[in-house]
């Protein structure tokens, strides 16, 4: 699992020539729990899930 900080670059989507789409960020502070790395993906579908450890406590 990998820590990122809020903003950090977590995925680019490009088109089927190769032209960059779409950068996702971190929205905020957490924990890399999975992400997806296949080549075609459907619409609204996971690229990253992260997770909040300083939250994971509160109730």
């Amino acid at each position: 699992m990998q820590t990122v900080e809020k903003d950090q670059l977590l995925a680019v989507q490009y088109d089927s020539f190769g032209v960059e789409e779409h950068q996702y960020l971190a929205p905020c502070d957490g924990v890399v729990l999975s992400h997806n790395v296949e080549s075609i993906r459907a619409a609204g579908s996971l690229v990253v899930r992260l997770i909040h450890p300083e939250n994971s406590t509160k109730h």
